[in-house]
């Protein structure tokens, strides 16, 4: 079942064309990588599936529901938006943040059963014990795991994630991945940008490859991650080898 559709495409700033002509969709229950170079338009992608930058031309359904047409709180029921964190402007604690997911439900008023859900995304993300740190005085990767918490306390089967991997370190960030891998096994679907096409080809079901705005290649990861794709978004040379353990890793010259 297609869980989200974006159907030709087209985001305009201003003159310039950001997206042209894009189809893309997600399936219910998997994890989909957006990789593509520094510009080709993945963060704007996400924002315009989450809503929250408007398609010139073209549209995004979610189960058949037009995104553009829905208010700000049908959108945050159905889908949760994490994007790229930055620096707290307010000292809030960290169970505070945590629960403002859930603003849509609780609209203001969190009861116990929205502390009991940030608790859980609190210990899904590896923060079992930060409830009540403030985010203030949090580190780059602390706030970035604060920040999936608090996606994922929304519970909405849709899960969109801005490059949530890039402040966290090794273990961190492989500890995210299998957590969203858990996730879409239990019928959420995921969709993240990546800049580390390794990781994009071990742990996706599916990537889509934008450059310049387009859709490059799309597919399961062994699809879409080819020597010819890869040099034709990245210009780069790339081949796949098999490690020790058996399994199949992307390795990387420069043109």
């Amino acid at each position: 079942m297609i869980a989200i559709q974006a159907s030709d495409l087209v985001v305009r700033l201003g003159a310039r064309a950001v997206l042209e002509r894009v189809d893309a969709s997600f399936a219910r229950g998997t994890v989909t990588a957006l990789v593509g170079p520094n510009g080709a338009g993945k963060t704007t992608f996400l924002r315009t599936l989450a809503g929250l930058t408007r398609a010139s031309a073209g549209s995004v359904e979610i189960e058949g529901s037009n995104v553009a047409t829905m208010t700000a709180q049908a959108r945050a029921l159905r889908l949760a938006w994490v994007p790229t964190p930055e620096p707290p402007p307010f000292p809030y604690t960290v169970l505070e943040t945590v629960k403002l997911g859930r603003f849509a439900r609780h609209e203001g008023r969190p009861r116990a059963a929205d502390e009991e859900a940030a608790l859980r995304s609190l210990a899904a993300v590896g923060l079992p014990t930060f409830a009540s740190r403030l985010v203030t005085e949090l580190s780059g990767g602390e706030l970035a795991r604060v920040a999936v918490a608090r996606g994922l306390a929304a519970e909405t089967d849709l899960v969109l994630l801005d490059e949530p991997t890039a402040s966290l370190d090794v273990a961190a960030a492989l500890r995210l991945l299998i957590l969203l891998r858990q996730l879409a096994a239990a019928g959420r679907t995921i969709v993240l940008s990546l800049h580390d096409l390794s990781v994009a080809y071990r742990y996706a079901d599916h990537v889509v490859m934008l450059g310049a705005g387009r859709v490059v290649a799309a597919g399961p990861p062994r699809d879409a991650l080819t020597p010819a794709s890869l040099r034709a978004a990245f210009g780069v040379s790339a081949q796949i080898a098999r490690t020790a353990d058996g399994r199949e890793a992307l390795f990387f010259d420069p043109e």
